[in-house]
């Protein structure tokens, strides 16, 4: 006996997938707050803990100005209370746009790009991108 293939998608989630305009809608949020994250970190770059971790002076203020900021009741939340700030500094980290160093005794994140964040082009599906 053959094994039948398995359907993971139905048939009404292939119909929602192709009425999607994919062509004609912005990039997702995530470019939004990456972009975010690159202004507040700027020139001057921006205060981290001991542990390398985003400093909590900071954490609400990068909060406020992402896409669909975290509400939360702590009254003093740490940087994984915050998931979308948790992942942005990851990605930052773990890809080399960014580096740590200190300025008069504290630690500070520093982008490790030439360019500045407002002068990154928004990305235009179909716009000639390889």
């Amino acid at each position: 006996m053959k094994d039948q293939p398995i359907s993971i998608i139905t048939s009404d989630q292939i119909r929602l997938l192709e009425t999607c305009d994919f062509e004609h809608q912005p990039p997702g949020t995530i470019l939004r707050d990456f972009d975010t994250l690159l202004e507040l970190i700027g020139d001057a770059g921006m205060p981290i803990t001991p542990g390398q971790l985003i400093a909590l002076s900071q954490l609400q203020t990068l909060n406020s100005r992402l896409s669909h900021p975290v509400k939360l009741d702590s009254k003093r939340p740490v940087q994984r209370s915050y998931p979308p700030i948790n992942g942005l500094y990851l990605v930052l980290r773990s890809t080399g746009l960014a580096t740590i160093g200190s300025q008069a005794r504290r630690r500070r994140v520093s982008t490790a790009i030439d360019q500045p964040a407002s002068g990154c082009q928004p990305f235009s599906p179909g716009a000639g991108h390889a």
